[in-house]
């Protein structure tokens, strides 16, 4: 992402946001930090809730072992773990978006 596209997302579209569902590599953009285990996922999942939207869920699952998403709606930290299911033909990030929002 060029730096002038990381800006306006951050100070015109993240406050705009019900939910953001970043994967790692999208929140190491946002945050500017490196991600490599659980504890910084929930960290990263902070930094980018004070960025403005209103909950932000970091996706774990590129992280090694059990996947574990977590979530920060601005008073408390939710884990969601699961064990990984390794399949070639599906990709959870859409679907887990798409629900999202069909909700």
């Amino acid at each position: 992402m060029q730096p002038q596209a990381r800006e306006s997302l951050i100070n015109e579209l993240l406050p705009l946001a019900d939910v953001l569902t970043p994967n790692l590599l999208e929140a190491e953009t946002i945050t500017g930090e490196q991600i490599l285990n659980v504890p910084a996922v929930e960290k990263a999942a902070i930094k980018i809730r004070l960025l403005g939207p209103k909950n932000e869920v970091a996706k774990g699952g590129h992280l090694e072992g059990a996947a574990n998403d977590v979530l920060f709606d601005g008073n408390a930290v939710y884990h969601f773990e699961s064990d990984r299911i390794f399949t070639t033909h599906t990709n959870g990030t859409s679907s887990f978006s798409s629900a999202i929002a069909v909700f």
